[in-house]
């Protein structure tokens, strides 16, 4: 995974962002689709989390959270557009709101992609983020030699 950053504050919350700082059930089933659990995101909102959102008459379009990962450093976390609205710059728009909430607030942002997703690593490069780490997994196990 790859790990991206910023400190030039340089973004804003553009009209039509809804932020909250509450669990908004609305956005449960796009959460649920990034694999959180209503339990995880019940928790990182008593933590301080915040979503950001861009909604029409019908629901949420788009949206992410941020949750405190460690000490000043915030997670930005469970970005989901509906497919059918992807390509129209909404999760810039929702991703752009939370950095610049954060900076505002002296927090350091972390936008953490796997090096699969070729969509969320576009979108880091668009918001001008820097990346700043590169972790690599591997799978150990062990051969049963008797």
């Amino acid at each position: 995974s790859t790990s991206y950053t910023t400190r030039e504050q340089v973004y804003r919350i553009e009209p039509g962002v809804v932020v909250s700082h509450s669990l908004d059930e609305r956005l449960l089933p796009l959460y649920q689709g990034n694999g959180y659990t209503r339990p995880e995101l019940e928790h990182y909102f008593e933590q301080g989390s915040t979503s950001y959102s861009v909604f029409d008459a019908d629901g949420p379009l788009s949206t992410c959270f941020i949750f405190k990962n460690y000490d000043v450093i915030w997670e930005i976390g469970g970005v989901y557009t509906l497919p059918e609205k992807r390509g129209q710059g909404l999760a810039k728009r929702v991703v752009r709101a939370a950095l610049c909430d954060m900076l505002e607030k002296g927090r350091t942002p972390r936008y953490q992609v796997v090096e699969t997703n070729l969509a969320s690593i576009h979108l880091a490069q668009k918001l001008g983020l820097q990346r700043f780490t590169t972790t690599q997994h591997f799978l150990y196990q062990p051969v049963d030699h008797q």
